[in-house]
């Protein structure tokens, strides 16, 4: 018989990052247990991203509610459904969901899947309660990055290492096989128009840019919506770049990174930074703020991309032209974006959440 693995998610049936990639973790898994995926809502029909028909499907609100004034109704609805399924392991994807489902637990195996980075999120919050409520209850805690599970180590455990934490990466969708677009004459950007993705960044990066005569012709896209898309708009029409910079609103990125010649991120910080992954596996020369967490387990630095100290935008703007005026070095560091990559595998991904699962059995 089957072991069975129960993933909780905020809403399997739209678009997100988590989402995404409990999705295709969830259909590797299938082959060889039962999964269930619990939703904390349902706001569509069926899942956004296709699961394989052998995936379970439960949820416990049909519209958006105010989880701290529910705790007993989320605990009361989530102990109902796992004792339908007879869960082995109980996957909790997101630390601010912790403090609402680590204590409805019969037998199954607990395990935190952080998809943040532990340096977010104000002390006595949902999401620290999370990560302290793990550290002390949790069989497992798993963090995307390497430099994450340091920086969790310090802050939450007293520098002290334990057992019980696994780095394990977000699965890639793999390298595309259309070719780097030499002739390209466009940067790329995208995220949430929000104080995290560092878009004030960006405008001061891109002022220099286009100020220097080697960026004849070239134009920045910036992908997403947000509550600052008004200030930065206004923002770039105050420097002038408004022929330069265009807000593109929210896209399916598959078929555009393959239009642009570099990709640039100025976020903040990141969890993972999922965007850096999709623009290297459409072999795009990256250049991004060395933040916390991800872009240095990403990119290596002067082979496929650049690390900039955070928030160097003097720097940026000059590795930005310095790819701009060299195709040759654009085409060589496309070429790099293929090295390091089968820790993103999702065959990598799986066999390491196994060997998580038996672990911890």
């Amino acid at each position: 018989m089957k072991n069975s693995i129960a993933f909780f998610v905020a809403n399997i049936f739209q678009a997100g990052g988590i989402e995404r990639v409990v999705t295709k973790i969830s259909n590797s898994l299938s082959k060889e247990y039962n999964i269930t995926i619990i939703s904390l809502y349902k706001t569509n029909k069926e899942p956004y991203f296709n699961l394989h028909d052998n995936i379970r499907i439960e949820y416990l609100f049909d519209k958006k509610i105010k989880i701290r004034l529910n705790y007993i109704k989320i605990r009361k609805k989530l102990k109902k459904i796992l004792n339908d399924i007879d869960c082995h392991y109980f996957i909790n994807c997101g630390m601010g969901y912790v403090p609402f489902t680590i204590f409805v637990r019969k037998k199954h195996k607990y395990i935190a899947w952080e998809h943040s980075n532990c340096n977010i999120g104000k002390k006595y919050g949902l999401t620290w309660t999370g990560r302290v409520l793990s550290n002390k209850y949790a069989d497992a805690i798993v963090f995307l990055t390497k430099k994450d599970l340091k920086n969790f180590i310090i802050k939450f455990n007293n520098g002290n290492k334990s057992n019980k934490y696994y780095q394990i990466y977000n699965p890639s969708n793999g390298q595309s096989t259309k070719k780097y677009n030499i002739s390209s004459r466009k940067i790329m950007s995208c995220g949430r128009l929000s104080y995290q993705k560092g878009y004030d960044y960006l405008i001061k990066v891109a002022r220099i840019v286009f100020n220097n005569p080697a960026s004849k012709g070239w134009e920045w896209d910036i992908y997403g919506e947000g509550e600052l898309k008004t200030d930065i708009q206004k923002s770039i029409n105050d420097e002038n770049l408004n022929e330069k910079i265009h807000l593109k609103g929210n896209s399916d990125l598959v078929n555009i990174y393959p239009k642009y010649g570099i990709f640039v991120l100025t976020s903040r910080y990141e969890g993972f930074c999922m965007v850096n992954i999709e623009a290297s596996e459409n072999n795009l020369p990256i250049v991004s703020f060395n933040c916390d967490c991800g872009p240095d387990e990403i990119i290596i630095d002067s082979k496929n991309g650049y690390l900039i100290p955070c928030y160097e935008t003097e720097i940026m703007a000059e590795k930005i032209i310095k790819l701009i005026r060299d195709d040759k070095l654009r085409l060589s560091f496309s070429k790099n974006t293929i090295i390091d990559k089968d820790k993103l595998d999702i065959n990598t991904v799986t066999a390491q959440w196994k060997t998580l699962l038996k672990t911890v059995a």
